[in-house]
């Protein structure tokens, strides 16, 4: 069964390209990131665990959404139900599957990152220790993270899932006072002293570690692994169980709704249309109707509304990691405008861009989804008015975006102590 999603997955693309894309993103960061420290040995451990905390939770959601989540895509869940191989066995096979793809691409990042080192054998024992330490355990649990997504939700709402928490745990990053990351430093005395013993990661432990510490005197780093990798394999038994014991009682479910639905459809009593009529609507009335049914469509989604408190905490993370910094023989001058700054030339029109072509994306493909874009084709809608009501859409969602992130901008300020003008 390995070799078979082996063969599966070495013919995809997205495989290919979430194997080297970190790769090629290790061999720019070992020439373009800033030195943070003189010692060779500790710029090079700080460039890995960079390397991992931005590359390995995309490339986890990548290609767990192709291991996990192609029986669906491909509308041949039944016919794979109907095969003499259990399901517990099946998704072990494919969580095993994912394990092993994130584990090679973090193995061939590093490797390009320690080639490009200026003197790379003296750290070989640095590269194994990290790949043992941190990037093993941290595929396991990335492992387990889309076991439980590919049980909770869909494909689309685990890469948004997997983005959120990226952004999310990126966010502690900087409250813990990663040197990785520009402004961070120690918020919170409690929450470094949690993230020591409760890191998914290890990296917080692991920059103990750096520091001076020896390894096997770093009772948090190795209890932390410990109870990560425990924790991590214990949970992908439990939802690879979990998920065959769930699968029959959907089948059940979708076949006595079928049963439901046929019985109706045959109960149903013969009932006499009157003409329908249609009331007289202005055409101001008529395109307002449409662009309200078209924005409440786009607020109801949670997916949209994850993607929007994702976006607050995104900008939040922005401003409060940029506010208080203060460049060498510079004056602090944290204002609403340096606030504004930070995000609205850079993350604003990157991000927005793409929430906006999401959007859009969803506007068009509803209908088809719902099966009812030739039901809308017959109505005397025309294209101009759809195209209108598509724009107005789009560009108040756009003008909500904007307000979320003043107002997340202005929470932090409130919280910061800043000059709001």
């Amino acid at each position: 069964m390995l070799i078979n999603e082996w063969s599966f997955v070495w013919r995809q693309p997205l495989w290919w390209l979430a194997i080297i894309t970190p790769a090629a993103f290790g061999f720019v960061l070992s020439h373009g990131l800033a030195a943070v420290s003189d010692q060779a040995t500790i710029q090079f451990q700080l460039q890995l665990i960079t390397l991992t905390m931005m590359s390995m939770p995309l490339v986890a959601g990548a290609t767990g959404v192709l291991v996990l989540f192609r029986d669906a895509q491909s509308q041949m869940a039944e016919m794979i139900l109907t095969t003499p191989v259990s399901p517990t066995n099946r998704y072990l096979t494919r969580a095993l599957m994912l394990f092993i793809s994130v584990t090679l691409s973090a193995l061939l990042s590093a490797a390009v990152m320690w080639i490009n080192q200026p003197e790379p054998w003296p750290l070989i024992s640095t590269l194994l220790t990290f790949l043992l330490i941190i990037a093993v355990p941290c595929a396991l649990v990335l492992t387990c993270i889309m076991l439980a997504l590919f049980r909770c939700t869909t494909a689309l709402s685990s890469y948004v899932i997997i983005a959120l928490l990226w952004i999310g745990y990126t966010y502690l990053a900087s409250l813990t006072g990663n040197p990785m990351l520009a402004g961070s430093h120690i918020h919170s005395e409690a929450l470094y002293a949690a993230m020591l013993w409760l890191d998914p990661y290890g990296f917080t432990p692991y920059l103990e570690y750096i520091n001076g510490q020896p390894l096997f005197d770093s009772q948090a780093l190795i209890t932390n692994r410990i109870l990560v990798i425990l924790s991590a394999l214990l949970g992908s038994f439990a939802l690879c169980n979990g998920i065959s014991a769930q699968l029959p009682d959907k089948s059940m479910s979708r076949s006595r709704n079928r049963e439901r639905n046929t019985t109706a459809m045959v109960s149903a009593p013969q009932v006499s249309l009157s003409p329908f009529i249609q009331p007289e609507i202005s055409r101001f009335g008529y395109v307002s109707s449409l662009i309200y049914q078209h924005t409440h469509m786009l607020l109801s989604q949670k997916l949209n509304l994850l993607l929007l408190l994702g976006w607050a905490g995104l900008i939040a993370n922005t401003v409060a990691s940029s506010i208080t910094y203060v460049e060498p023989l510079q004056q602090q001058s944290a204002t609403s405008l340096l606030a504004v700054n930070t995000y609205a030339f850079d993350v604003l029109p990157l991000f927005g861009a793409l929430f906006m072509a999401f959007w859009s994306w969803q506007l068009v493909a509803r209908p088809a989804q719902l099966h009812i874009a030739d039901m809308i084709a017959a109505t005397r809608i025309s294209n101009v008015t759809m195209v209108l009501v598509h724009a107005i859409t789009i560009s108040l969602m756009a003008g909500l975006l904007v307000l979320t992130s003043m107002l997340a901008s202005l929470a932090v300020e409130v919280l910061t102590a800043s000059t709001i003008r």
